[in-house]
């Protein structure tokens, strides 16, 4: 494991979560590596250890799926802060025992309108949502709100190669 995701995995540890199992993560034009599956005690929340082999920063996402398919997702230490119908992100960068207590909030409050958190036992039910949860929410958040920060991106990237930094 590199270091970074195993000290957060150790510290998920401490929270209650077991390991769920592992997938491959590809983030487009940065490269890819291992995301570290980890399930709360209660198998409601599943935590994303996201490592793309020194591309970008170590990350966790937690992530609750309630069972009229909306969803939320709590970032730490970076992230984004978008709503939609039926999908809420946030992140915290205060520490992943905050940005956990943050989403646990957040699902409260979600729970009152969407109902139960669905259970993630097992990988194929994680995997059976992974498949739900794309063609409900991915395109939502590339979409329109997020396209002048991917325009941006890309600006701030051109301007680098033609002045040399890259």
């Amino acid at each position: 494991l590199p270091p970074n995701a195993a000290r957060l995995i150790t510290e998920l540890n401490t929270m209650g979560f077991t390991r769920l199992g592992e997938t491959y993560t590809k983030v487009w034009l940065i490269g890819g590596g291992v995301t570290w599956l980890l399930v709360s005690p209660d198998k409601t929340v599943v935590a994303e250890v996201i490592d793309i082999g020194g591309h970008m920063p170590t990350g966790v996402q937690f992530g609750t799926a309630f069972m009229d398919d909306a969803s939320l997702e709590t970032s730490y230490p970076f992230g984004e802060n978008q709503d939609f119908d039926r999908f809420r992100a946030r992140f915290n960068t205060e520490s992943l025992a905050a940005a956990y207590q943050q989403h646990l909030t957040e699902r409260a409050t979600m729970q009152a309108e969407h109902g139960t958190p669905r259970i993630f036992s097992n990988m194929p039910q994680y995997q059976d949502w992974d498949v739900r949860y794309r063609e409900l929410h991915v395109y939502k958040r590339l979409g329109r709100p997020a396209l002048p920060s991917i325009l941006m991106s890309i600006w701030f990237l051109v301007l680098l190669g033609l002045f040399g930094f890259m």
